[in-house]
Protein backbone atom coordinates (compact mmCIF):
# COMPACT_ATOMS: atom_id res chain seq x y z
CA UNK A 1 0.00 0.00 0.00
CA UNK A 2 3.18 2.25 1.06
CA UNK A 3 4.50 1.37 -1.69
CA UNK A 4 1.82 2.24 -4.18
CA UNK A 5 1.30 5.63 -2.66
CA UNK A 6 4.88 5.87 -2.93
CA UNK A 7 5.11 5.29 -6.39
CA UNK A 8 2.14 7.77 -7.30
CA UNK A 9 3.76 10.38 -5.67
CA UNK A 10 6.73 9.82 -7.26
CA UNK A 11 4.93 9.68 -10.89
CA UNK A 12 3.09 13.18 -10.19
CA UNK A 13 6.50 14.45 -9.05
CA UNK A 14 8.47 13.33 -12.51
CA UNK A 15 4.94 15.07 -14.54
CA UNK A 16 5.14 18.12 -12.88
CA UNK A 17 8.32 18.56 -13.46
CA UNK A 18 8.44 17.81 -16.96
CA UNK A 19 5.04 20.34 -17.04
CA UNK A 20 7.50 22.87 -15.73
CA UNK A 21 10.05 22.21 -18.13
CA UNK A 22 7.74 22.56 -20.65
CA UNK A 23 6.52 25.72 -19.23
CA UNK A 24 9.64 27.33 -18.50
CA UNK A 25 11.72 29.84 -21.29
CA UNK A 26 14.58 28.32 -23.04
CA UNK A 27 17.74 29.55 -22.47
CA UNK A 28 17.57 32.04 -25.96
CA UNK A 29 14.18 33.14 -24.85
CA UNK A 30 16.03 34.33 -21.56
CA UNK A 31 19.03 36.10 -23.26
CA UNK A 32 17.41 37.60 -25.71
CA UNK A 33 14.97 39.36 -23.21
CA UNK A 34 18.05 40.04 -20.96
CA UNK A 35 19.50 41.62 -24.03
CA UNK A 36 16.57 43.64 -24.80
CA UNK A 37 16.34 45.12 -21.11
CA UNK A 38 19.95 45.98 -21.64
CA UNK A 39 19.76 48.01 -25.00
CA UNK A 40 17.21 49.74 -24.02
CA UNK A 41 18.50 50.25 -20.23
CA UNK A 42 21.96 52.08 -22.96
CA UNK A 43 19.33 53.95 -25.08
CA UNK A 44 17.42 55.49 -22.12
CA UNK A 45 20.90 56.41 -20.29
CA UNK A 46 22.56 58.29 -23.44
CA UNK A 47 18.77 59.83 -23.76
CA UNK A 48 19.40 60.80 -19.54
CA UNK A 49 22.86 62.29 -20.52
CA UNK A 50 22.40 64.36 -23.83
CA UNK A 51 19.54 65.79 -21.73
CA UNK A 52 21.63 66.43 -18.77
CA UNK A 53 24.20 67.52 -21.49
CA UNK A 54 21.39 70.29 -23.39
CA UNK A 55 20.02 71.78 -19.75
CA UNK A 56 24.15 72.15 -18.74
CA UNK A 57 24.31 74.13 -22.10
CA UNK A 58 21.27 76.16 -21.68
CA UNK A 59 22.90 77.01 -17.80
CA UNK A 60 26.00 78.06 -19.22
CA UNK A 61 24.07 80.12 -21.88
CA UNK A 62 22.15 82.14 -19.45
CA UNK A 63 25.46 82.59 -17.06
CA UNK A 64 26.33 84.54 -20.40
CA UNK A 65 23.78 86.63 -20.88
CA UNK A 66 23.99 87.52 -17.11
CA UNK A 67 27.84 88.60 -17.97
CA UNK A 68 26.79 90.27 -20.73
CA UNK A 69 23.66 92.03 -19.47
CA UNK A 70 26.10 93.01 -16.73
CA UNK A 71 28.68 94.48 -18.69
CA UNK A 72 31.09 92.24 -18.17
CA UNK A 73 31.75 90.98 -21.48
CA UNK A 74 31.49 92.87 -24.84
CA UNK A 75 28.65 92.27 -27.94
CA UNK A 76 31.30 90.16 -29.69
CA UNK A 77 32.52 88.17 -26.86
CA UNK A 78 28.66 87.51 -26.36
CA UNK A 79 27.91 86.83 -29.78
CA UNK A 80 31.30 84.43 -29.79
CA UNK A 81 30.26 82.28 -26.44
CA UNK A 82 26.46 82.29 -27.21
CA UNK A 83 25.86 81.34 -30.70
CA UNK A 84 27.23 77.31 -30.57
CA UNK A 85 25.63 77.00 -27.55
CA UNK A 86 22.50 78.26 -29.12
CA UNK A 87 22.92 76.50 -32.31
CA UNK A 88 23.52 73.22 -29.71
CA UNK A 89 20.48 73.47 -27.60
CA UNK A 90 18.20 74.00 -30.39
CA UNK A 91 19.00 71.00 -32.26
CA UNK A 92 16.65 68.48 -31.41
CA UNK A 93 19.78 65.68 -30.31
CA UNK A 94 23.13 66.68 -29.69
CA UNK A 95 25.84 67.72 -32.29
CA UNK A 96 27.27 65.02 -34.28
CA UNK A 97 31.09 66.09 -32.77
CA UNK A 98 30.06 65.24 -29.03
CA UNK A 99 29.81 61.68 -28.51
CA UNK A 100 28.66 60.15 -24.86
CA UNK A 101 30.73 57.40 -23.61
CA UNK A 102 27.87 55.02 -24.06
CA UNK A 103 27.52 55.97 -27.69
CA UNK A 104 30.87 54.37 -28.62
CA UNK A 105 30.32 50.71 -27.61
Amino acid sequence: MFTAFALGVFVAFVLFAIYLKKKAPSNEEIVRSNQEIINRSIELNAMAKREIIKTQMADHLRQIEEMYNAGEISPEDYRELSEPLLAAISLNDLPEGIALSSDKK
